[in-house]
C-alpha cells in the first residue's frame, strides 16, 4: 500500500490588526508526490504550534479550529478508504478531487460513468435510425463495441463500469491488447472499436463531463486492406455460367447487376423504378441516395445492367414490393455465392460485396473510366476513398505485366 499522509502548515499572509496572520494549507503526499491546496482559514502566526499542525491557543476559535482540521483529516482517510474499494489509484490528484467533490456536495452518484455515456450515446443513435439519418448497423457497431468492454473490465478490472475521470491512457491500450489477444481480432477491427470508445470519449468531452481527452497520445492507424475483386476473365466466367437451379441464378444475376452499377447490397435493395431516371440523350441513369453517407450515387445504366433490370420486371416478388429487383437476403445470396465460385473455378471469396469492388476497379478504372466519375457513381464522399481502386487496379497490372517479362527478356 502506498505511503500517505495530511500535512498542515502556515504561509504568510499581510499583516492584519498589527499581528503576523498566515493563511493555513493542507498538503497531499503520497509516495514522495505532493500536493497542496488552501483550507481557506487563517490563524495568527504565535497561537500555531507547528510541532503538532495545530493551534495552542485556548480560544473558542483556535479549538473550532482543531475540530475543522481533524474534519478534514477524517474525510481524506475515509475518501482513501473509498479509493481503494473502487480500485482506483491513490494519487494526490484523486485524493483532492474527491475530497473537493465531497465539500461542494457533488455525490458519487452525479460522477459520470463511461456505460451512462455509451447509453445516452446509443439513445441518440437508435432515434437517429428512427428518422433514418443513420443506418441500424452503426446503432449495432456500438452495441458490440459496449459488450467487449464490459467483458473485458469484468475480467481485467473486476468492475462492471468506470467513473470517466478514472480512465487513464493505460485503459484504452489495455483493452486494445485485450481485443486482439482475447477475442483474436484483426488489426483493423480492434481499431474500429478503439474508435468507437474514442466517439464516447470525445462526447464525454464536448459535455463537460470529462476535462481533457486520456486517450490522446494513444497512436492506432487502420491498415489498407486490398479487397478481392474479380478480373475480366473472372467476371466473364460468372457471366457465361450455365445454371439449371433458379436460386443460383437469380443469385449470380443480382451480383452481376452489382458488378455493373457498383450497388453495395443494401442499397440495391432498396431501389425502385422511381430511382431509374432517363436523360435526353435517351440513356438511363440510376439516382440513389446511399444508406450509408446519404450521398447520392449518380451511375449511368450499362446494357448488360438493363437487361437484368428488364428480366425481372414481371417478377412476382418485383410486382408485390415495387422493388427493381427481386432481392433475397444478404446472408443466402453470400451464401449461394459460394456455390457459384466453385462452379466457376474461382478461388477468391466470393461475397456481395466483391461486385462493388469489380464495378470500381474492373468495370471502371480497369476501362480508363476517370477517378471523379468512377466516385461520383460509388456515392464516395471524397475523392481518397476511390483512389484505393486505383491503387488496386495499379496492382493488377503489375502483375499482368510481370509475364511479359518472360517473353521480352
Amino acid at each position: 500500500m502506498k505511503a500517505f499522509s495530511v500535512t498542515y502548515f502556515l504561509r504568510k499572509s499581510k499583516a492584519e490588526n498589527k499581528a503576523p496572520v498566515g493563511k493555513l494549507f493542507a498538503r497531499i503526499t503520497v509516495d514522495k508526490k505532493r500536493i497542496d491546496f488552501s483550507l481557506n482559514r487563517k490563524i495568527e502566526f504565535e497561537n500555531w504550534d507547528a510541532s503538532i499542525a495545530r493551534p495552542r491557543g485556548r480560544k473558542d476559535s483556535d479549538k473550532e479550529l482543531v475540530k475543522y482540521i481533524s474534519t478534514v483529516e477524517e474525510a481524506f482517510f475515509r475518501i482513501e478508504r473509498e479509493l481503494i474499494q473502487e480500485s482506483i489509484p491513490i494519487t494526490p490528484k484523486n485524493l483532492l478531487q474527491a475530497y473537493n467533490e465531497l465539500k461542494s456536495g457533488e455525490s458519487e452518484k452525479k460522477r459520470k460513468t463511461l456505460f451512462e455515456v455509451f447509453d445516452l450515446h446509443q439513445k441518440q443513435l437508435v432515434e437517429l435510425n428512427k428518422i433514418g439519418a443513420i443506418v441500424m448497423p452503426t446503432v449495432t457497431r456500438y452495441v458490440t463495441t459496449k459488450k467487449y468492454l464490459l467483458e473485458y473490465m469484468i475480467e481485467k478490472c473486476a468492475k462492471v463500469d468506470i467513473y470517466l475521470n478514472d480512465l487513464q491512457l493505460s485503459f484504452v491500450l489495455e483493452f486494445d491488447h485485450w481485443l486482439r489477444t482475447n477475442k483474436n481480432c484483426a488489426h483493423n477491427t480492434t481499431i474500429k472499436y478503439i474508435k468507437n470508445l474514442r466517439k464516447i470519449i470525445k462526447l464525454s468531452v464536448d459535455y463537460g463531463w470529462l476535462p481533457v481527452d486520456p486517450f490522446t497520445s494513444y497512436k492506432g492507424k487502420a491498415k489498407i486492406v486490398n479487397r478481392d475483386f474479380l478480373d475480366m476473365s473472372e467476371l466473364r466466367k460468372i457471366t457465361d455460367l450455365k445454371i439449371n437451379m433458379p436460386r443460383l441464378d437469380r443469385t449470380r444475376k443480382l451480383f452481376l447487376f452489382s458488378c455493373y452499377t457498383g450497388l453495395a447490397y443494401i442499397d440495391m435493395a432498396g431501389i425502385t423504378r422511381a430511382d431509374i431516371h432517363t436523360d435526353n440523350d435517351g440513356v438511363k441513369w440510376i439516382f440513389k441516395e446511399r444508406k450509408k453517407t446519404k450521398v447520392v450515387s449518380r451511375i449511368c445504366l450499362l446494357p448488360a445492367a438493363e437487361e437484368i433490370m428488364n428480366e425481372y420486371q414481371n417478377h412476382p416478388q418485383v410486382i408485390k414490393t415495387r422493388a427493381l429487383l427481386p432481392v433475397l437476403s444478404n446472408q443466402r445470396l453470400n451464401s449461394y455465392l459460394k456455390e457459384i465460385s466453385d462452379l466457376a473455378g474461382i478461388r477468391k471469396n466470393l461475397t456481395f460485396h466483391v461486385a462493388r469492388h469489380t464495378f470500381a476497379t474492373t468495370v471502371t478504372l480497369g476501362n480508363g473510366v476517370s477517378l471523379e466519375s468512377v466516385s461520383a457513381q460509388l456515392g464516395h464522399t471524397n475523392l481518397r476513398q476511390t483512389q484505393h481502386y486505383a491503387k488496386m487496379v495499379d496492382s493488377r497490372i503489375s502483375r499482368e505485366m510481370l509475364g511479359l517479362h518472360k517473353i521480352f527478356k
